[in-house]
C-alpha cells in the first residue's frame, strides 16, 4: 500500500547501477519564426530572455483543471528492515502500485506479462532510497521506475495508459450529524478526508476539499449541497477552475459505519453509486474507484508499441516567444506524444505535427486539459484545431 514519507536526516540514495541511465540537459531551439521559416537556435542573450518571458508568463496563467502528476512512475512502500527480503517485496508492490495508477486500474495486473515483471520487480527498478514514514520512526523504501519500461510493459500487456497530466477533483461531501448537516473537512472529520486524499494519491489523481470560507457557504449552503443538485455544485466549483467533483451525502448508522450517495460531475455527465454501510475507509475507496474509473475510461489511452500516427495540431494566438514555449513544453511532456514537429509558423498561427499512438479524439479530449487551449474547431480525421488563450 502507498504510505506517507517524511525526509529523516541526510538523503539515503541507492541507485541499481543496473538500471543507471545518464541525463542530459537539452536547450531548445526556436529563432525569429518569420512566416514558412524553420526555427533556428537563438543567441545565449535570447535564450535568457525567453526563459525570462516564459516565467513571467507561468506566474500569470489562470488556476488549470488539470495537474502534471509527480511520481507518477514510483512509490513509497513500508518495510520492516533494509534487508534484501524486505526490498524485493517492497519492489513488487511499488511496481504493483505504479501499473494501476499509469494504467487507471488493476486490471493489467492480471495480464500473463505483468504478471513475470512483478516476480522480477527489483530488477526493474531505476532508483530507491529509504525514507521514514510520517507521524514515526517507521521505514519506507521509495521506488521509482524507468518510464519507458512501464510503458512497454503496459502496451505488452495491452492494457491503456494515462498520462501525467490529470483533472484536479473537487471534494464536496455532506454528512448528517447530531448536530445538523455539515461539510466533511480534514478538521471535523480526519479519518474519512484524508481517508479520501490517500486514496486519490495512490491512483495518481489530485483532489482536494474547497476552502468552505463565506463565498463557499453563501454559494453553496450544506442543506443545499444534501440534495446533490448538479448546477450548483458545477457554479460552486467555479471559482477553483475544476470541472470534475465529487459530490455526496452521508449518515452514520452505527459504530461510525457510513450509508449513503455518491455523485461523479464532469463535463462528460454525472455517475452516481449508492454506498452501503461501510467505514470510513470503504467509503473513501468507493469515492475513488467511481472518480478513476471514469476518469480513466476517458483519459487512459490503449498503449502501442506501434509507429506512431501523425496528427496536425494547428494553433492559433501563439504571439510571442513565451506562448511559443509554454505551449511546446507541454505538449513535449505528454507521454503519449512521441514526436513533436514544427511544420509551419506565420504570424500568430503555429502548426505542429504530433506523433502520437493515441486516436484524434482521445489527443483532444487530453489537450482539453489545458485551460490555455481553447479548441476553435470540431476534431477532424488527422487534423485539431485550437486558440492559445493567455
Amino acid at each position: 500500500m502507498a504510505v506517507s514519507v517524511r525526509s529523516a536526516g541526510p538523503a539515503i540514495l541507492l541507485v541499481n547501477p543496473a538500471r543507471f541511465i545518464r541525463l542530459a540537459i537539452f536547450t531548445r531551439w526556436a529563432g525569429t519564426m518569420p512566416a514558412r521559416h524553420c526555427p533556428g537556435r537563438l543567441p545565449v542573450p535570447h535564450r535568457l530572455l525567453l526563459l525570462l518571458c516564459w516565467l513571467l508568463l507561468a506566474a500569470s496563467l489562470p488556476l488549470r483543471a488539470a495537474e502534471q502528476v509527480q511520481d507518477l512512475y514510483a512509490s513509497a512502500v513500508a518495510v520492516a528492515d533494509r534487508g534484501a527480503p524486505a526490498l524485493e517485496e517492497a519492489a513488487r508492490q511499488a511496481l504493483e502500485e505504479v501499473l494501476i495508477k499509469t494504467s487507471g486500474s488493476d486490471s493489467a495486473l492480471a495480464a500473463p506479462a505483468v504478471e513475470a515483471a512483478l516476480q522480477r520487480a527489483r530488477e526493474l527498478m531505476l532508483q530507491y532510497s529509504y525514507v521514514r514514514l510520517d507521524g514515526g520512526d517507521g521505514l519506507a523504501a521509495r521506488i521509482e521506475f524507468d518510464p519507458p519500461q512501464i510503458r512497454a510493459l503496459l502496451a505488452e500487456a495491452g492494457a491503456p495508459l494515462w498520462t501525467a497530466n490529470r483533472p484536479t477533483v473537487l471534494i464536496w461531501l455532506v454528512e448528517e450529524t447530531p448536530d445538523g448537516r455539515r461539510f466533511v473537512t480534514r478538521e471535523n472529520n480526519p479519518a474519512l478526508a484524508e481517508a479520501l486524499i490517500r486514496g486519490f494519491q495512490r491512483r495518481g489523481v489530485p483532489a482536494r476539499f474547497p476552502l468552505l470560507d463565506l463565498a463557499d457557504t453563501a454559494a453553496l449552503p450544506a442543506d443545499m449541497a444534501w440534495q446533490l443538485p448538479a448546477s450548483r455544485l458545477q457554479s460552486a466549483a467555479a471559482r477553483y477552475s475544476v470541472n470534475d467533483l465529487l459530490a455526496g451525502r452521508l449518515a452514520t448508522v452505527s459504530a461510525g459505519d457510513y450509508l449513503g450517495d455518491l455523485v461523479y460531475l464532469s463535463s462528460a455527465g454525472r455517475v452516481g453509486r449508492a454506498v452501503s454501510p461501510g467505514s470510513p475507509e470503504a467509503l473513501a475507496a468507493a469515492g475513488v474507484d467511481l472518480v478513476v474509473e471514469a476518469l480513466a475510461a476517458r483519459y487512459a489511452v490503449a498503449a502501442s508499441s506501434a509507429a506512431a500516427d501523425a496528427v496536425l495540431l494547428e494553433v492559433s494566438g501563439v504571439q510571442s516567444y513565451a506562448d511559443y514555449a509554454a505551449l511546446l513544453n507541454w505538449i513535449e511532456g505528454l507521454e503519449l506524444v512521441a514526436r513533436v514537429d514544427v511544420t509551419a509558423v506565420a504570424g500568430e498561427q503555429l502548426e505542429l505535427r504530433l506523433h502520437s499512438g493515441a486516436s484524434v479524439e482521445s489527443l483532444a479530449d487530453i489537450l482539453g486539459l489545458n485551460a490555455n487551449l481553447v479548441a476553435a474547431a470540431a476534431p477532424e480525421p488527422g487534423r485539431l484545431s485550437y486558440r492559445w488563450r493567455r
